[in-house]
């Protein structure tokens, strides 16, 4: 028998946090934007054609809201996963950054106190383990690349490149380690096919 976990990572769309450079995990800060409010809206017509049996979401604020407007879209369900969470910018929280925060320099990040590459892994995979086939996962860029890193068998800095953009959809099949898209806006005849 073959078992099938067919998920399409969301990120969230564009927060006052992006929009003014900044970065943070903090839970209930940084709202959507008019325009991540927008680009959310666009992605939720393309999934609203396809069956999803659940709605997964980091319990920070940018993500919960973009998981409500993909909820309405699709009459179903959010469950908050706080694995899915944004990675712990130490003492860089709530401050700007020129660039990413992955850029930075090992030294740097521990320094600051940033979340390690090793601790998205082990969240990531314990938040997979609580998900339910054909769904849809909002979250955070670097836990998107984390998943690409994974079904890749690539390592962090082998995938530093990868940019997810704002609420853009990246389709897996987490059981079989099969990656269908990464950071697309629109949903292919392909996708429709596996979600349908």
């Amino acid at each position: 028998m073959i078992f099938l976990k067919r998920l399409i990572f969301i990120r969230h769309g564009e927060s006052s946090a992006n929009a003014k450079d900044i970065i943070s995990s903090d839970i209930n800060l940084y709202p959507l934007t008019p325009k991540g409010e927008e680009q959310v809206g666009f992605v939720a017509g393309q999934i609203s054609a396809l069956r999803i049996n659940n709605i997964y979401s980091s319990p920070l604020l940018r993500a919960r809201q973009t998981a409500g407007i993909l909820s309405k879209k699709t009459n179903t369900e959010i469950r908050i996963i706080e694995e899915l969470r944004e990675t712990d910018f130490g003492t860089l929280s709530d401050t700007k950054l020129a660039g990413r925060v992955v850029d930075l320099p090992e030294n740097v990040r521990r320094e600051h106190g940033i979340e390690s590459w090793e601790s998205h892994r082990k969240r990531l995979e314990t938040a997979l383990l609580k998900m339910e086939d054909r769904s849809l996962v909002v979250t955070h860029g670097l836990v998107i690349r984390t998943i690409v890193g994974k079904v890749l068998g690539l390592e962090m800095e082998d995938f530093n490149g990868i940019f997810i953009r704002p609420s853009s959809m990246t389709t897996v099949d987490a059981d079989s380690n099969r990656l269908y898209s990464v950071g697309n806006f629109l949903i292919s005849d392909r996708i429709r096919n596996i979600f349908s």
